[in-house]
């Protein structure tokens, strides 16, 4: 049977909360129609005792996961996907929390009534916090480093101090508060009254206080998350099988409940494409909505037993990156967006091809059994074996004509692989990679440039796609044009770009990586000077001399000079111009005091204005 943590207060029964797995999760079926790219269970790693709760440094990818049974928390190397260590912490721990701005880790430990607080630096425990009964969920306020942490038992929440991690303040909510986060654009706190109010409180942040906005949502309120973009917040109702949207920018909860899987516990939000993630403990599987549309998408994913915490990654090399703690399988699932491609696309049955996986947020080799099978227009593929790297060997199973090749994946969605053709008639090949391909750096763009293949195969190039890496983003542009720009780039990060074509026999193969781009920010134009008295032509003068950014060797400059009585700058008659190290020179007879500045042409840029007395 299910084990159940019964937490009673008084002598009254509180909370009814699932820690254990004892009946399968019943299957999810495969999408009917593939995807060019989809989710999938990447790589499942083993940790300690019941893991309950799962928080992502984004900084440096760090994964820590609370083993409620072992009373430890196990520490992932998000950028391998193994295991780096284990740190003891107090009795029962669940809830965790990253401070990402100095990779500081809060973790509520239930039964000893503390907070550990690790140093995520060292993988240490800098020290431990008392605060009240049954502290459960725990979160950071990464503006201004206070953490707020709901004690279940004392119906409060204590809020610490991150920076002296001293307890400042209690405040007084619901009935058995569990879950809580934070709005950082706001400073809102949002806690999930789980003991049979069904409500959410609301906490001004900045003042300390408890607002009047207590919000009344589903069946015992558990997860809660706040997409940071839009102020959206999400509640999952461990008793409704749903998920509440509260409008985080008027407090009132939306018309959008979201039918989920059975005791929905977890709740995170990709704050870069708004996804949001939902873990449903009795159905072990995980909801996915879409956060633009609330509209449950089809991507409900098969995970581990009684999958209970969620976290996305959502920067860096590893974003995107959703880690899900299955409680009853003592295992993390990590889940990522791939795409599959096959090769060679055309040749007899009984021949050997390969499925290989695009997978742009991780750079070890996933998990054998990420692809579970591969079908040929609905017949499936036999002698499925991994090999190096990313990729599957198969044999390509009895067909003819032209047919699309589906790969299923752990967790049970489907992706393209594009389309398989068997002979006759005669074998069509797609086009041959793209040439030379060059990434020019914009403000959180590039635009790329490339030649044709050399071999344009079996049909006219039709169209062709460029993609960056890191982060995977995309353009598609119809043949002949040979340039396409990608947008929604990180300004700072490094990139390369690949280009494929697309004839009618299908997707060609990548182009060998462009050189490295970096996109940058506009450069503001600006103009600073320094000037000295002496010498000029054998006479009093003044010389100047500048430095510029943003304008081009040989952009013109004027001076603007007052002197001691005039009431305004008037323009001189020299034209300055820029040398090709961005500097610039200028000298005037004068015996008198001058007040110096010097101007684009247009008068849009200005330098700082210098007095220069002579003697």
């Amino acid at each position: 049977m299910k084990r159940l943590r019964v937490i009673v207060v008084a002598g009254c029964l509180i909370a009814v909360v699932p820690t254990h797995p004892g009946l399968a999760a019943p299957p999810v079926q495969a999408q009917s129609v593939a995807a060019t790219s989809t989710l999938a269970v990447i790589t499942t790693i083993s940790v300690g005792t019941n893991p309950e709760g799962v928080a992502v440094d984004e900084g440096d990818d760090t994964v820590y996961v609370t083993n409620y049974g072992s009373g430890n928390v196990s520490v992932i190397n998000g950028r391998t996907g193994t295991v780096a260590g284990t740190i003891p912490v107090g009795d029962g721990p669940a809830g965790v929390a990253v401070n990402d701005g100095d990779d500081t880790v809060y973790v509520t430990n239930v039964l000893s009534g503390t907070v550990s607080v690790i140093n995520g630096r060292t993988g240490t425990v800098a020290g431990t916090i008392t605060v009240g009964r049954y502290p459960s969920g725990v979160a950071v306020n990464e503006g201004d480093d206070t953490v707020y942490v709901t004690n279940t038992g004392s119906g409060n929440v204590s809020v610490i101090n991150g920076r002296t991690l001293m307890w400042d303040d209690t405040i007084t909510v619901g009935t058995s508060p569990w879950g809580v986060a934070v709005n950082e654009g706001d400073d809102t706190v949002y806690v999930t009254n789980l003991g049979g109010s069904n409500t959410v409180s609301v906490i001004n942040g900045r003042l300390g206080v408890l607002t009047d906005d207590t919000i009344p949502v589903g069946s015992n309120p558990y997860g809660v998350a706040v997409d940071q973009g839009d102020d959206t917040v999400y509640v999952t109702n461990l008793g409704g099988a749903n998920v509440s949207v509260i409008n985080g920018k008027t407090g009132v909860l939306t018309d959008d409940t979201i039918p989920v899987g059975r005791s929905p516990l977890g709740v995170a939000v990709d704050q870069v494409d708004d996804t949001v993630y939902v873990a449903n403990f009795d159905d072990s599987n995980v909801s996915v909505i879409n956060g633009k549309t609330g509209v449950l998408t089809d991507d409900t994913m098969t995970v581990g037993s009684n999958p209970y915490g969620v976290a996305v990654d959502g920067s860096g090399t590893n974003a995107g990156l959703v880690y899900v703690a299955n409680e009853g399988a003592n295992t993390v699932s990590v889940i990522a967006r791939v795409s599959a491609s096959l090769g060679p696309s055309s040749a007899s049955a009984g021949s050997t091809v390969t499925v290989t996986l695009d997978v742009p947020q991780v750079d070890y080799d996933v998990d054998d059994s990420t692809v579970t099978s591969v079908s040929f227009g609905g017949t499936l593929a036999t002698g499925l074996t991994p090999v190096a790297g990313d990729a599957w060997t198969l044999t390509v199973p009895n067909g003819s004509g032209t047919v699309p090749v589906t790969v299923t994946f752990d967790g049970g969605l489907t992706a393209s692989a594009g389309s398989f053709a068997y002979p006759p008639p005669p074998p069509v090949f797609p086009p041959s990679a793209p040439r030379d391909v060059v990434g020019v750096s914009g403000d959180r763009e590039a635009g790329l440039s490339w030649t044709a293949p050399a071999d344009a195969g079996s049909f006219p190039i039709s169209s062709y796609q460029g993609v960056v890496s890191p982060g995977g983003q995309t353009c598609l542009v119809a043949a002949p044009a040979l340039s396409c720009t990608i947008s929604g780039l990180t300004n700072g990060t490094a990139y390369t770009a690949t280009v494929r074509a697309l004839n009618g026999a299908g997707w060609g193969a990548y182009s060998a990586a462009s050189a490295v781009f970096t996109p940058e920010p506009p450069v503001v134009p600006s103009l600073t000077i320094t000037g000295t008295t002496g010498e000029v032509r054998g006479k009093p003068g003044v010389a100047v001399t500048g430095t510029t950014t943003g304008f081009g060797m040989g952009a013109i400059l004027r001076p603007w000079t007052r002197f001691p009585g005039q009431t305004s700058y008037t323009q001189g008659t020299a034209r300055i111009l820029v040398d090709v190290q961005g500097g610039f020179t200028w000298q005037r007879r004068t015996g008198k005091t001058i007040y110096i500045s010097i101007r684009s042409e247009d008068g849009t840029v200005e330098s700082n204005r210098l007095i220069l007395r002579t003697t």
